[in-house]
């Protein structure tokens, strides 16, 4: 190709991602509409303000002193649900595998991790998690098990 082909190729690109934007920008506000014009029933920590509920966290009202921990997570908690701990999880995780590179010391802080926060899920999430759980013990096991018979310490 030639030079001027090269610049109508990337000037009709670029016209096209301007009008792709263009569009977007003109149909995303009517999927948020109908919430505005719908009655408004707060719960939990939420007010109403001006016909929208508002969290504790937005209008500084939480009782921080109560509850420090609760209070911190609110907003994390309400923008992921129970998804947050799992991100938590598995940045701690990452963190830990960055730093020690033992994947057994990973694994059992990673099972430990993984019981104490599955308390937010349903009976069957809990389920799933104690299976996995006993299969992570077991394969920890086996793996202790085989070094010690093909590595003996005498």
């Amino acid at each position: 190709m030639n030079h001027v082909g090269l610049d109508v190729l990337k000037f009709s690109k670029r016209i096209l991602v301007n009008t792709l934007l263009f569009i977007g920008v003109l149909i995303t506000p009517v999927f948020f509409l109908s919430a505005y014009g719908q009655n408004v029933t707060c719960t939990g920590n939420a007010e109403e303000v001006n016909g929208v509920c508002r969290q504790c966290y937005e209008l500084g009202t939480c009782d921080f002193f109560a509850a420090p921990l609760d209070t911190m997570l609110e907003p994390f908690l309400a923008v992921f649900g129970a998804f947050f701990y799992i991100i938590i999880w598995g940045l701690l995780i990452g963190i830990l595998w960055l730093r020690v590179s033992n994947t057994m010391l990973v694994a059992i802080i990673g099972v430990v991790l993984a019981v104490l926060i599955q308390t937010q899920f349903t009976d069957e999430t809990q389920t799933v998690g104690y299976s996995l759980l006993a299969l992570a013990i077991a394969v920890a096991l086996y793996q202790i098990f085989t070094i010690r018979t093909h590595f003996p310490t005498n």
